[in-house]
């Protein structure tokens, strides 16, 4: 490796950054590949200016730089613990064409030159974690942070890493082949261990007991604000009931927000209300907008490994589970499957699943303690299926109504989206529909946004998508041989 003393700088700065780009900004060199992952003259070639790029000191020294060592601490261990794995890593920057530095405005020099390096508007890194002979050891993950000073950073799936870098790139992504186990239960774990392992410790930052802080930081993480409906104070305080507030542009944020939350927190928000316009939002101030919800923060007990055991459908658990390559519990209905992951939905299968032992299961996820009309649910008896084919629950002990599935990308045959708890669904009719406003308005609906799915549940064949086909409304072959309307136009 050449150093850059011994070139023209002239010459040189025609194709790459130099030194002096970064000199009086409060921008700093930062590695994409970092030195403490190669070795010798590997090492040495990290320095170069070609693998770095200008990041905010803050944001590097408080997050970023932080997370870079743990990974490869944490990555170090487990090769070693496994003696027959590769970690792949993948790193990359999003530019931001706006911003270059020098920037003329910070200061000025008769001899420089200003605007020659792209500031990125992110910075991201991907895992690919292979083991050589067993595919249940194998897990990858995600993190992303926004290169600014109150920035933070996000884990992800890969496969959610991927969709969110084609919608920055404006093209098509895939970091690994085949997300490389994103969903994998391994994937999940070691997200979550990463996640809170990085982390500072709040606990001792702040003097709180560990168990409150922890369900106010996650309060705090999602919504910057929470209301501690009965709370105490002292060392043997507890949060009883902690109410999220939170302004939604759509359902598919507010799932989009639980996915995340049981991804790398094993928390989630039971749907507790959907505010209407002109409904009092505390304290006399009026709302005027009609996506604010309250959901009731809650640890995720799909998991029998985190909270209160329960059957992957939402029963509760008479005893113990029994853990094994299945995990299974005893229910009031008869011997069920339990989750040992969070249940997450899986985009491909259209569906909720979660591992139970080394095994993947269709599971009924938490998200609601409300039914379609608004009623409260039991509060041992949240929404879920319960070994029904739609979601429900108890509003009193011998009295039961349909709860609004979880189903948040489901719109009308006019593509019109479902209302805010009242997703697309049967409600004790024939076919499937949904309301789309607080007026009783109502239309036949899909239960997924996408070019594929019809009405009533039915699949459109794969050569014959949604769309208006030579007539005045959206139909599609069916892959029962029949047709039916469908929802999303894709064809002309």
């Amino acid at each position: 490796m050449l150093l850059e003393s011994e070139f023209q700088i002239n010459v040189i700065k025609m194709g790459q950054a130099i030194n002096n780009d970064y000199i009086y900004t409060r921008y700093e060199r930062v590695q994409l590949n970092p030195s403490r992952s190669q070795c010798l003259n590997s090492r040495n070639a990290t320095f170069t200016l070609t693998n770095a790029v200008p990041m905010d000191r803050c944001f590097n020294q408080i997050h970023w730089s932080r997370w870079q060592f743990q990974m490869m601490d944490i990555i170090k261990k487990e090769l070693e613990t496994d003696g027959a794995a590769t970690a792949y890593f993948v790193t990359g920057a999003i530019p931001k064409a706006n911003i270059r530095i020098p920037l003329q405005e910070e200061f000025v020099h008769e001899k420089m030159e200003y605007e020659r390096v792209t500031v990125p508007s992110h910075v991201w890194t991907a895992l690919c974690y292979k083991h050589h002979t067993n595919d249940m050891k194998s897990f990858s993950l995600g993190y992303m942070g926004q290169n600014q000073l109150d920035s933070d950073i996000n884990v992800m799936p890969v496969s959610k890493m991927n969709s969110v870098l084609e919608k920055q790139y404006g093209t098509s992504v895939k970091i690994f082949d085949d997300h490389c186990f994103s969903e994998n239960m391994k994937s999940q774990e070691f997200a979550s261990s990463l996640y809170n392992q990085v982390q500072p410790p709040g606990s001792l930052r702040h003097g709180i007991p560990p168990n409150i802080l922890y369900i106010i930081e996650t309060a705090l993480k999602y919504t910057g604000k929470f209301l501690p409906q009965n709370s105490a104070a002292g060392n043997n305080s507890s949060v009883a009931d902690v109410t999220i507030t939170k302004y939604f542009d759509s359902a598919v944020t507010f799932f989009k927000m639980l996915e995340e939350m049981k991804y790398k927190d094993k928390t989630t928000c039971l749907l507790t209300r959907v505010i209407k316009p002109n409904d009092k939002l505390g304290k006399g101030n009026l709302l005027h907008v009609s996506k604010h919800i309250e959901c009731r923060l809650v640890q995720e007990q799909s998991d029998v490994t985190v909270g209160r055991p329960n059957a992957a459908d939402g029963s509760p658990c008479k005893d113990e589970p029994v853990l094994g390559h299945r995990c299974v519990c005893a229910t009031e209905s008869g011997y069920k499957g339990c989750c040992t992951s969070p249940c997450l939905y899986q985009e491909k299968l259209k569906g909720y699943r979660c591992y139970s032992g080394d095994t993947q299961i269709e599971c009924s996820p938490q998200y609601s303690a409300i039914t379609v009309k608004g009623q409260n649910c039991l509060i041992n008896h949240p929404c879920a299926t319960y070994g029904k084919d739609h979601y429900w629950c108890y509003t009193d002990s011998d009295i039961w109504d349909y709860c609004s599935p979880p189903l948040w990308q489901s719109i009308t045959i006019n593509g019109k989206s479902c209302r805010f708890n009242h997703a697309c669904g049967t409600y004790d009719r024939s076919y499937h529909w949904c309301y789309v406003d607080n007026d009783s308005n109502w239309n036949y609906c899909c239960t997924h946004d996408d070019c594929f799915s019809a009405i009533n549940g039915k699949i459109c064949k794969p050569d014959h998508s949604c769309g208006y086909h030579n007539k005045g409304y959206l139909w599609c072959y069916t892959t029962d041989g029949k047709w039916e309307y469908c929802c999303k136009q894709c064809t002309e």
